[in-house]
């Protein structure tokens, strides 16, 4: 706009000063006069220190910016998308709890809620969890011995890892001594390779196998070798991992075991049967279905608390399987009977329900798959996984990730979490740092559920439940499992009817935790009313977030697709007729969320989340955890993988926008005050004001260093506090322009001819004389006629005079242009003179113009005479009205708002209290007639009539007006 402007303005100027038949000489110093007026020389060098500046003050925060360019994008994020392990959390796991189906547990040390107790009815146990904490229990504790099903986890734990002790002492480098031995470091504090979670299982095992005095887990593990090729990783889509060891069985003859371990849910679908302890200490089987009710409220309660669930199985092969050690070797016979617990159906090639594809000898039609895993020998029925127990691990919030969040929220940037855990552990973990901070339907399940139960226990404490009472209960949703074995599924089916009249979840149900297995079922190519209604939760007003859990990295792929079709889909023309991507047919009517374009920003650290990344606007990967690959398709790299770090790009890259934004504003006010010289000189036919040489001091002098020391201003209070720029917010805008030139350079012009004017008369030229006597008329040009009685080099003299004092104006005023463009909204006094290059550079301006105007020899080079102090002070009062303009201009935008919601609550409050009095009127309770009594009273006078248009129309009047001067200084001057 400003190049646009600057060659236009030239080019016009050019053609009309050949119209004039001027001097070809002048002609282009006049060309270039205008068109260095218009272009701000400072904002390169302006540019260039704000992108140094930024990169700097983000090596301080931890952050490595790849392209400075992003910064300034994700000032403008309007959504951020992020990963929750590592990121939102400390990737510090910790074992804090564990479950097994006998007993028995307080949900965490804190004794946080109860669970019922899951024993066979007529069995007593002993409860060996209730009362210890997890992290402290050893193998010689008395609940701990005999228990073979903790035994089978803590086995599982140490032999089904990824993770490996990085055995090392400490060592000092200077003398090499050892400072301390790996051993006598505390377990938890041990180092380790590998993931979190299998870091902390595996120091779970360590602690209860002999860690203490040696290496419990690798002990097991050389006793415990694994099968070559029996392993089956972790995969972020199946959501568990499988590994195959030689055990010894009860002869002492080796035999292979497989464990399993992985996200509860999904393990337990494999599940056939359940380990338990019976009362006389025995290992005893059975079945599944006695459990399944216990399991999934245990899951609930546990995954609401935040907690990751781990589940632990375990399969035995038969002898005739692990004898065949060549077999084995290839791991085929051990992925072939893994093969058989997911009961797929022949000639399926998944391991099960949006799964990863695995090789042909997996097929139930394949050589290795066994119909019956049974041994005959031993006599074991193992047909399909036996449940061991659960482990759950807690990973506390970073630091400073809640007050992070919170001001994502200040700044009306929404963070949606993605992760791969349960939904009701991301949920409850998004609930803790203020992700979410409504209900969702599994809680509001819960809540009736818990009420039907309450109201069952109360019915059945004051005694006399009738057989019909029995009947009502157990039809009434929230009744326990035990009465209605599908309660919750009654109670969600009851919601989602109501959600569909729109009836009490409107109210009530305001987040969403959504699963990757419910993602997979919306249109991953088009914008639907699925991902709508998804999106509803981050984007309406009176929503309270969204958690997508259970997630693939395919499927937060399609989640980073879908919210840059919402950007599209936002641009359409028809919501009606119009399809995603501007492709006409008859889609679904779906609303308009927001009116602007959403920038998202996605975080992420695995190989798999680098097409997410490289989808996003700004693609965030972590230094710590992130891969080679993603950090290659990243534009900015976590070094501390910390989420606030985020927000700190966030408020870096609105500061840039900011700082650029007001040095464009305080170099473009003084561009018509440098024209408007030029203007008056060819139309109105004054000497010429402002020569060109004083243009280039101004533009390439004084005003140099104050421009570029607004790149060091310092944000302002509520630069976090605003909303996120729109894609029409450019650097410069019809708005800026409006600002700077038709509001401040408009006044900067006056003061600048006021002094004009002043020293010419103060020289003996009456402003009245000055028209149509300037050097195109032959005067005020050396060797040109004498003007006003004056000699031809008294007239130059004065003209020099005068020019000097409209450059020493345009420095003046320009003291108050510098002091204004420190804020966009904020008071001045709010934001203070802390900006110490700021204040230099207002030192400099000042003392280059005196060195110019006093400096002998300096004069005669720039066309300059000295002032008399005096004609330094004509400019001032035009500062004092720019600060007051701008002052006065900044609390009308800060405060309309409030100022309109003040003059509506007036007039309401005046409208109810005339209603009540016209109440009390036709109650017989008054006998003065209110206005608002005339509306039903058919006989009106003119003066009640007008006494009641006054009472109801004159604080909307002042509302209106109030409304309509704070919309003009936002449309044309909120810059």
């Amino acid at each position: 706009i400003v190049s646009s402007i600057a060659v236009f303005l030239g080019v016009l100027f050019l053609v009309i000063s050949l119209a004039l038949n001027l001097e070809p000489v002048q002609v282009i110093v006049f060309t270039i006069g205008i068109i260095v007026a218009n272009v701000p020389e400072g904002l390169l060098a302006t540019v260039t220190v704000s992108l140094t500046l930024t990169a700097s003050r983000m090596k301080d925060v931890q952050v490595l910016v790849k392209n400075l360019e992003a910064v300034e994008t994700l000032g403008s994020t309007s959504i951020i998308c992020s990963d929750k392990t590592g990121t939102l959390t400390q990737n510090k796991m910790t074992v804090i709890h564990a479950w097994t189906a006998n007993y028995n547990a307080a949900l965490g040390p804190d004794q946080i809620g109860t669970f019922w107790n899951t024993a066979p009815e007529g069995q007593t146990v002993t409860n060996p969890f209730v009362g210890h904490d997890m992290r402290n229990m050893e193998p010689s504790d008395p609940a701990y011995v005999g228990n073979q099903v903790c035994a089978d986890i803590v086995q599982i734990g140490g032999l089904c890892s990824s993770a490996k002790w990085d055995v090392q002492d400490k060592i000092d480098r200077r003398t090499g001594k050892v400072i301390t031995k790996f051993l006598d470091l505390p377990i938890q504090q041990r180092p380790a390779h590998g993931d979190a979670s299998e870091q902390a299982i595996m120091k779970f095992a360590e602690a209860r196998s002999g860690g203490k005095t040696g290496s419990g887990v690798e002990t097991m593990r050389s006793q415990c070798p694994d099968v070559k090729g029996g392993t089956i990783p972790f995969d972020s889509k199946n959501k568990w991992m499988l590994s195959s060891c030689y055990v010894k069985d009860a002869a002492g003859n080796d035999k292979v075991r497989c464990f399993v371990k992985g996200g509860a849910d999904r393990v337990w679908t494999f599940v056939d049967k359940v380990a338990a302890v019976d009362s006389e200490k025995n290992l005893v089987y059975r079945p599944k279905a006695e459990y399944d009710d216990a399991f999934q409220e245990v899951l609930a309660l546990m995954a609401s608390q935040g907690l990751r669930l781990f589940c632990f199985g375990y399969f035995d092969l038969p002898h005739e399987i692990s004898d065949n050690k060549e077999k084995l070797g290839q791991g085929d016979e051990v992925v072939g009977s893994f093969r058989n617990l997911l009961k797929l159906p022949p000639g399926t090639e998944d391991w099960g329900p949006n799964s990863v594809r695995q090789p042909n000898y997996c097929r139930q039609d394949g050589p290795y798959y066994r119909e019956d895993l049974s041994d005959p020998a031993t006599g074991t029925h193992n047909n399909g996984l036996i449940f061991a127990g659960i482990l759950a691990l807690q990973d506390p919030p970073r630091l400073g990730v809640p007050e992070a969040v919170k001001t994502c929220h200040e700044a009306s940037i929404h963070v949606v979490m993605v992760t791969g855990d349960h939904p009701r552990t991301g949920a409850a973990i998004a609930k803790n740092i203020g992700i979410l901070w409504g209900k969702t339907m599994e809680e509001l399940v819960t809540e009736r559920c818990m009420a039907g139960q309450q109201g069952l226990d109360e019915a059945m404490a004051k005694g006399g439940l009738t057989d019909q009472d029995l009947e009502r209960l157990k039809a009434t949703p929230g009744v326990k499992s035990n009465f209605a074995a599908d309660f919750q599924k009654k109670v969600q089916k009851q919601i989602e009817a109501e959600e569909a009249l729109k009836m009490e979840s409107e109210k009530t149900i305001t987040s969403l935790a959504v699963s990757g297995d419910t993602v997979a079922k919306w249109d991953s190519e088009r914008y639907t009313q699925d991902w709508y209604h998804a999106f509803e939760y981050v984007l309406k007003k009176g929503r309270c977030g969204l958690v997508f859990a259970r997630t693939s990295p395919i499927q937060k792929l399609f989640i980073v697709n879908h919210f840059r079709m919402a950007n599209q889909y936002l641009s359409g023309i028809d919501v009606e007729k119009q399809a995603p991507y501007g492709e006409t047919g008859d889609s679904e009517r779906i609303p308009i969320l927001v009116k602007d374009e959403m920038v998202t920003a996605v975080t992420g650290d695995g190989v798999n989340d680098a097409p997410a990344l490289s989808k996003a606007r700004i693609g965030i990967c972590m230094g710590i955890a992130g891969t080679d690959v993603t950090k290659e398709a990243a534009d900015m790299i976590l070094m501390d993988d910390n989420f606030a770090s985020i927000v700190r790009g966030v408020k870096e890259g609105r500061l840039i926008f900011d700082n650029l934004k007001k040095s464009i504003a305080y170099t473009l006010s003084s561009n018509i005050p440098e024209i408007s010289p030029f203007v008056s000189f060819i139309i109105v036919g004054l000497p010429t004001p402002l020569s060109t040489v004083l243009i280039l001091c101004i533009d390439l002098g004084t005003d140099m260093v104050p421009a570029i020391s607004l790149a060091y201003e310092n944000p302002e209070k509520d630069i976090m506090k605003r909303t996120p720029r729109t894609a029409e917010d450019n650097l410069v805008t019809t708005r800026l322009i409006s600002f700077s030139y038709f509001q401040i350079g408009v006044v900067q012009a006056l003061a600048g001819f006021y002094c004009y004017f002043a020293v010419m008369y103060s020289e003996g030229y009456a402003p009245a004389q000055l028209p149509y006597h300037n050097e195109l008329f032959g005067y005020f040009l050396p060797g040109g006629a004498p003007f006003g009685g004056f000699s031809v080099t008294e007239n130059l003299e004065a003209l020099a005079k005068a020019q000097t004092a409209f450059f020493v104006s345009i420095v003046i005023v320009q003291w108050a242009d510098i002091l204004i463009c420190k804020t966009r909204r904020l008071s001045l006094f709010d934001q203070g003179m802390k900006n110490d290059q700021l204040n230099f550079g207002l030192f400099f301006e000042t003392t280059l113009a005196a060195f110019l105007v006093y400096t002998p020899g300096v004069q005669t080079v720039f066309g300059i005479k000295s002032l008399k102090f005096v004609y330094w002070l004509p400019a001032i009062p035009f500062s004092f009205l720019i600060l007051i303009y701008d002052e006065t201009r900044k609390w009308i935008i800060r405060h309309h708002d409030d100022a309109l919601d003040f003059f509506r609550y007036q007039k309401e409050k005046g409208l109810l209290k005339a209603d009540y009095e016209t109440e009390k009127f036709w109650a017989g309770e008054s006998q003065d007639k209110p206005p608002r009594a005339l509306e039903e009273d058919p006989e009106w006078t003119p003066k009640e009539k007008n006494l009641h248009d006054r009472q109801v129309t004159d604080l909307d009047r002042t509302a209106t007006t109030m409304e309509k001067v704070a919309r003009w200084l936002d449309e044309y001057s909120y810059w």
